[in-house]
C-alpha cells in the first residue's frame, strides 16, 4: 500500500498539465500512487495523460464519460485512494521536489495534526515567478483568520485519509471552494497546519481553478455560513462579519483568538495521544543547521540530539535559518522536528519573538534548552511566557572567554546575560570545573557538569598502532580555529627546531595569512587544507603520528577528545581546559604554551618514538571511560527527568 494518493481533476488543463504531473513524479519521496481524474476533457488532455501514464505505474487514469465538475471528481479519486494521506495537486501547479518528503515528515511526527498545507510562490501562464503567498503556520492563527480568509492554498495540502473518512469527502454541494468548506469541517474537531516554505508553485491565470467567479464567492460566504452555524465558530462573530467585518478587524487578536478556541479534543477518537516527553532546543543565536553542516559540525553535534529523541522524547529544534527547511523531513525520521526561522526576518528581531511565533508549540514541551549562552534570552522568555523547565549550556562560558580575550563590552554583556539567566531559575550546565567555578558560589547548586562528548562510534582507534622511525618526518596535526588563542606562532617555531617534520593544518581563520607567511620564512613544510567535513576528521587523525593542541587557554576542547578516541597520541598545553583532559605521561604529553618547552616536548617524541602506542592506547581507553556519547546522554537524560519532575 502506498504512504501517499497524489489526487488531481483535470478539465481541459492540456496546456500545463504534463509540467505539474512531471513536478509530482520528481518528488524525492516516492512512495506514492498518482490518481487523476480527466472529467471529459475536449482538449489533448487525455493524449498527454496516456502518454505520461504509460511510462510510470504510479499513474492511474480515471476517466469521466461527461463532466462532473471538480468536487465530484475529487470524490471519486478520494473513493479509490489507497495511501494513509491523500495529496491534492492541481493541473497548472508547479511542486517543489521535496513537497511530499517535508509533508509527509512533518504529520508523521505531528499526531495531532489533520493537514497541513505550505506557502507558495505565485507564477504566471509563463512559469515566472509574480510574488509569494505567505500563510499562517500554527493552528490558534489559522483558526483566527480562516473565517475572513482561505489561508490554505488547495494544491498544497496534504490530508489524513482517516479524518475525511470520519468526516466525509468534499461537499457535493459546492461547485466551487469544495475545499473552503472541507477545511471548515476539519477544523471543528482537528488542528490545521502549514509549513512556512514554499512547496508549490501556484499558477495565476484567467482559466486556473482558483480564478475567482461569482459562484466561487457564493460559495465562500456560504462556506462561511456554514462555519458559524455548525462547525463551532461563534455565531455572532460570523454575523460580523457579513454585516460589519470592520467591527472584527477591530477587535484586539488576543479577543479574536478567545471567541475561536475549540471545544473538542484534537484527532481523539482516530489517533493515540502523545506522551512522549518533549524537549525543546533553542539554537545559538544566529547560528542554524545548515551553518553547522557549512563548518562541518553537522554530524557530531546533531548525534546528540538523535539519541536524546531515541532514549527520553522528541526534540525541537529552533534555528535561525529558513534554509533548515531541507532538514525537515530527514531529521523526522529521527524524531526530531525542525523549526527554521521565517524568511526575511532579522535575526535579533526573531530571537525575541521566536516564543511568542511557537507559543502553542512550547506548551507542549516539557524541557525548554538552549545550545549556547548567547541567544539564550529566547528561551529565558519563553521559559517566563510557557513556565516550563530551563536548562542553559553554556558550552563555553561566555564572560569568562570574553574577559580573556580583553574584549571588555562582551565580557561585561556576558556577565549580564549570565546573571539574568541564573534569576530566571535556570538551570546552568557547563563542561567542567574549572567553569563552575567561575561563577558566583551562591549560584553552583544549580549549575551541572555535564562534559562535550565524541561520538565513539565515528571516531574509533585505528587498526594500526601509531609508530614513528625517526629516518622520516614526524607527521603532525593541528585541527582549529587559527586564532590568537591557538597560539600557532609559538607552535610554528616549537615545531621549527625539528629535523624532520610535515604539519597538516585543518581549519580556518583571520591568523591564516601570517601562518602562511610565517612557514615560509621558517622553512616549515605545512599543508593547510581549510575546513573538511566532521566524518573525514578520523582519516586525518589516523595517518598522523601526533595531534598537537598549542593553546594559551580552552573550554573543554572536542577536538582534543576526538583525536583522543581514535587512539591518536596527543600533545597539549598545561593551561586550563587542557590540563584536566591530559594526563601528562600517561594519556599523554603536556607542555607549557612557550616555544621552548613545546619544543622539548616534541624532541621527547623524536628521541624515544616507543613512548606513541602506549599514549595512543591510554588516550582512546580513558576518552571512551569519561566522554563517550553514551556516557554523555546518561548524565543529559537523568537531568532532564530530574528537574522536569
Amino acid at each position: 500500500m502506498p504512504a501517499i494518493t497524489v489526487i488531481m481533476s483535470v478539465y481541459n488543463g492540456a496546456l500545463y498539465l504534463e509540467a505539474a504531473v512531471k513536478s509530482i513524479l520528481a518528488q524525492t519521496f516516492d512512495d506514492f500512487e498518482f490518481l487523476i481524474v480527466n472529467d471529459a476533457s475536449k482538449d489533448a488532455s487525455a493524449d498527454v495523460l496516456a502518454q505520461i501514464a504509460a511510462n510510470d505505474p504510479r499513474i492511474r487514469v480515471l476517466t469521466n464519460q461527461t463532466n462532473l465538475g471538480l468536487t465530484a471528481s475529487l470524490n471519486r479519486a478520494c473513493e479509490e485512494a489507497q495511501g494513509a494521506y491523500i495529496a491534492r495537486m492541481d493541473a497548472d501547479d508547479i511542486a517543489t521536489p521535496e513537497r511530499f518528503s517535508v509533508q509527509y515528515a512533518f504529520l508523521e511526527a505531528h499526531k495531532d495534526i489533520a493537514a497541513v498545507g505550505s506557502a507558495a510562490h505565485i507564477i504566471d501562464s509563463n512559469g515566472k515567478i509574480i510574488g509569494k503567498k505567505d500563510v499562517p503556520t500554527e493552528d490558534a492563527d489559522i483558526r483566527t483568520q480562516l473565517l475572513f480568509n482561505n489561508v490554505f492554498v488547495h494544491s498544497s495540502l496534504m490530508i489524513r485519509v482517516s479524518c475525511l473518512k470520519e468526516l466525509g469527502w468534499y461537499d457535493l454541494s459546492f461547485k466551487k471552494s469544495q475545499d473552503y468548506e472541507l477545511l471548515f469541517r476539519l477544523s471543528k474537531t482537528y488542528a490545521l497546519a502549514n509549513i512556512s516554505a514554499p512547496l508549490l508553485s501556484w499558477r495565476d491565470h484567467d482559466n486556473s481553478i482558483s480564478a475567482k467567479s461569482t459562484r466561487q464567492q457564493w460559495d465562500g460566504i456560504r462556506a462561511r455560513w456554514y462555519a458559524i452555524t455548525r462547525y463551532g465558530y461563534p455565531f455572532f462573530i460570523g454575523i460580523w462579519y457579513i454585516g460589519m467585518r470592520l467591527g472584527w478587524v477591530l477587535l484586539p487578536r488576543s479577543v479574536q483568538r478567545t471567541l475561536l478556541r475549540k471545544k473538542t479534543t484534537n484527532m481523539s477518537s482516530l489517533l493515540p495521544k502523545n506522551t512522549t516527553p518533549k524537549v525543546a532546543l533553542f539554537f545559538t543565536y544566529g547560528i542554524s543547521l545548515s551553518v553547522w553542516e557549512k563548518i562541518g559540525m553537522y554530524h557530531r553535534e546533531i548525534a546528540l540530539y538523535k539519541r536524546i529523541a531515541k532514549e527520553y522524547g522528541t526534540v525541537h529544534l529552533f534555528t535561525y535559518s529558513q534554509e533548515d527547511t531541507r532538514f525537515v523531513a530527514e531529521l523526522a525520521k529521527d524524531n526530531i522536528i525542525v523549526h527554521p526561522k521565517p524568511a526575511h526576518m532579522p535575526n535579533m528581531l526573531y530571537s525575541w519573538l521566536v516564543p511568542f511565533i511557537h507559543r502553542k508549540t512550547l506548551k507542549q514541551m516539557n524541557i525548554l534548552k538552549t545550545n549556547q549562552m548567547m541567544g539564550s534570552w529566547a528561551a529565558i522568555v519563553a521559559q517566563w511566557l510557557v513556565k516550563k523547565p530551563l536548562i542553559i549550556r553554556t558550552g563555553y562560558t561566555y564572560s569568562y572567554f570574553a574577559k580573556r580575550k580583553k574584549q571588555w563590552v562582551r565580557y561585561a554583556f556576558g556577565k549580564v546575560l549570565e546573571r539574568f539567566a541564573i534569576r530566571a531559575g535556570a538551570t546552568l550546565v557547563v563542561a567542567t570545573e574549572n567553569e563552575k567555578a567561575w561563577y558566583p558560589e551562591k549560584y553552583r547548586h544549580n549549575i551541572r557538569i555535564i562534559p562535550n562528548f565524541v561520538d565513539t562510534s565515528v571516531f574509533t582507534p585505528s587498526h594500526k598502532e601509531h609508530t614513528y622511525r625517526q629516518e622520516r618526518n614526524l607527521e603532525v596535526l593541528f585541527i582549529g580555529r587559527f586564532t590568537e588563542q591557538k597560539n600557532l606562532p609559538v607552535f610554528f617555531r616549537s615545531l621549527s627546531t625539528l629535523p624532520k617534520v610535515h604539519l597538516t593544518m585543518i581549519g580556518q581563520g583571520e591568523m591564516k595569512d601570517e601562518l602562511v607567511a610565517l612557514s615560509k620564512e621558517l622553512h616549515l613544510d605545512v599543508d593547510f587544507l581549510g575546513n573538511k567535513p566532521h566524518d573525514e576528521l578520523p582519516s586525518y587523525l589516523h595517518a598522523c603520528d601526533i595531534f598537537v593542541l598549542p593553546s594559551l587557554y580552552e573550554g573543554n576542547p572536542k577536538v582534543l577528545l576526538e583525536a583522543m578516541a581514535t587512539g591518536c597520541p596527543v600533545v597539549g598545553t598545561d593551561v586550563e581546559g587542557i590540563s584536566n583532559v591530559i594526563i601528562d605521561g600517561e594519556n599523554g604529553l603536556l607542555a607549557a604554551p612557550t616555544v621552548e618547552d613545546l619544543s622539548r616536548v616534541l624532541h621527547t617524541i623524536v628521541n624515544t618514538p616507543e613512548l606513541l602506542p602506549r599514549l595512543g592506547r591510554q588516550a582512546a581507553i580513558w576518552l571512551h571511560a569519561h566522554y563517550s556519547l553514551d556516557h554523555v546522554i546518561d548524565l543529559e537524560t537523568h537531568m532532564y527527568e530530574e528537574i522536569s519532575v
